[in-house]
């Protein structure tokens, strides 16, 4: 990466994740002591002026958890992030377990339908191959609705 995009990229994630540790409740004094680091360098940082490295982003984004910023970043390539929720003991929850085999389901789809049309046609092995895929995510779909029942 040039180092005009490079200054870019690092200047806007890191006003976008200093900006979601301030809504989530992290002071800059917060931020400064957990990096090292004095809160006018935070502040620094927070304003567009000096550049984080890339430890400094990964050690605040470890902290804050920053799913908005990760949204954003997710939206440059098309993509979506789905936050799961975590049960008391921290291991991932039935539903949000579900939900990903979902989410992989429907991708699935996706990605089928994408290499099917590719050429412009779709023949009838295509089809049939997306119907699998699609009664997949269907059925992924139906175990998360059973759960809920329960």
């Amino acid at each position: 990466m040039c180092k005009v995009g490079h200054k870019y990229f690092a200047s806007e994630i890191a006003c976008s994740l200093f900006q979601e540790a301030r809504e989530k409740g992290f002071s800059k004094e917060d931020l400064a002591d957990y990096l090292g680091v004095t809160p006018r360098t935070i502040q620094d940082y927070t304003i567009g002026h000096g550049l984080p490295s890339a430890g400094v982003i990964f050690g605040v984004w470890k902290l804050v958890k920053p799913v908005n910023t990760l949204r954003r970043l997710a939206g440059y390539t098309n993509c979506i992030v789905v936050e799961l929720p975590e049960d008391k003991s921290g291991k991932l929850s039935k539903v949000a377990k579900l939900t990903a085999e979902i989410m992989k389901e429907n991708a699935d789809v996706i990605n089928g339908v994408a290499e099917a049309i590719e050429d412009g046609k779709l023949t009838r092995t295509e089809k049939l191959h997306l119907i699998d895929e699609v009664d997949e995510a269907i059925e992924a779909l139906m175990r998360l609705r059973v759960s809920l029942e329960d």
